[in-house]
């Protein structure tokens, strides 16, 4: 496992609907990102079957508040 400390931006996740602008969720927000690495290793997700990631699996955490923000491998 290993942790960084960064500013986090996406540009992906965003709000907004019909006739209103679109504003991204996430943009330089102070952010850990925590990977977890190994062979094997199993990310359980919701459901019968687990999803098997073979390399890592990072998980972004807000630095301010403590909340999940997202993950990818």
């Amino acid at each position: 496992m290993a942790a960084r400390f960064g500013a986090f931006s996406d540009d992906v996740f965003a709000r907004g609907g019909p006739g209103a602008p679109m504003q991204l969720l996430y943009q330089n927000r102070p952010a850990w990102i925590v990977t977890f690495f190994g062979p094997g290793l199993t990310i359980p997700l919701d459901g019968p079957d687990p999803l098997a990631v073979h390399h890592a699996q990072n998980v972004v955490i807000d630095a301010a508040t403590g909340d999940y923000l997202m993950s990818c491998s």
